[in-house]
């Protein structure tokens, strides 16, 4: 029995949005692995304490 809702086009775009889902959370995970490697050493680009930059940082991401 055939549904209206499962076709060619819906598998397609639930193929592209669980690639692109994957692909950004390797994309977080490798910032985040970079990010906890350099030792929390963050640069504070504003002025802010340093923790404080990296918070707003990665709520920006």
């Amino acid at each position: 029995m055939k549904t209206k809702y499962f076709n060619k086009d819906n598998l397609g775009l639930f193929v592209l949005r669980v690639a692109f889902s994957v692909f950004l959370l390797l994309h977080g995970l490798e910032k985040t692995e970079v990010l906890l490697d350099s030792g929390g050493k963050f640069p504070n680009p504003i002025g802010l304490r340093s923790t404080l930059s990296l918070i707003l940082v990665l709520f920006a991401e």
